[in-house]
């Protein structure tokens, strides 16, 4: 196998047995063993435990960083079925690696300001975009906060129950649930 190869493989048995068993439970020989690689050989393209979770992490940021990348600042809102299917997207792509960043790292005590951060910085983007439409800094956050939430949570239970073969209904169901929510139409209600 070629170094790169061997790192992606040890992402994925990473990232698996992360979601399976924690960060805790999960051990670099478990990894190692997984990934079809000697334990020297994993400390060789990471430094520890730690650092390999982070890896996962970052490596499912980066995948949603690129796929977005080509939508505009309308389908980048919460809830906007391009946005839905960008993160569906990933999420198939690496199940395990899209739950550790949205749903496990949060719970995990060394993690759990990494995810906060992450969310943070997705809010603030959302705010951005919707500074036109929400003059109010308070309900601008607040609904970018909330219409963020409801579309990964949506997400994530659509990549734990859904069935593949209807991805693209979800998607269209989705938006059309949550985009006038995500686009602030409820920003008057008080």
């Amino acid at each position: 196998m070629k170094r790169d190869e061997r790192v992606a493989e040890s992402l994925r048995a990473a990232a698996r047995l992360f979601a399976r068993d924690g960060f805790e439970a999960t051990t670099m020989d478990a990894i190692a063993e997984a990934s079809g690689v000697t334990r020297p050989l994993l400390y060789r393209h990471f430094s520890g435990k730690r650092a390999l979770y982070e890896a996962v992490l970052e490596r499912v940021r980066f995948r949603l960083r690129a796929l977005a990348e080509p939508l505009s600042d309308e389908e980048r809102l919460p809830g906007r079925p391009e946005l839905v299917r960008v993160l569906l997207r990933a999420g198939r792509e690496d199940p395990d690696g899209f739950l550790l960043l949205f749903r496990e790292a949060a719970g995990e005590p060394r993690f759990a300001a990494y995810a906060r951060d992450h969310f943070e910085r997705l809010t603030r983007r959302a705010e951005e975009r919707l500074e036109g439409r929400i003059p109010d800094p308070l309900e601008r956050r607040v609904l970018a906060r909330a219409a963020l939430r409801a579309t990964v949570e949506a997400v994530v239970a659509w990549l734990e129950e859904g069935d593949p073969r209807r991805d693209d209904e979800f998607v269209q169901a989705t938006g059309d649930a949550l985009s006038g929510f995500a686009q602030g139409t409820l920003a008057g209600v008080r």
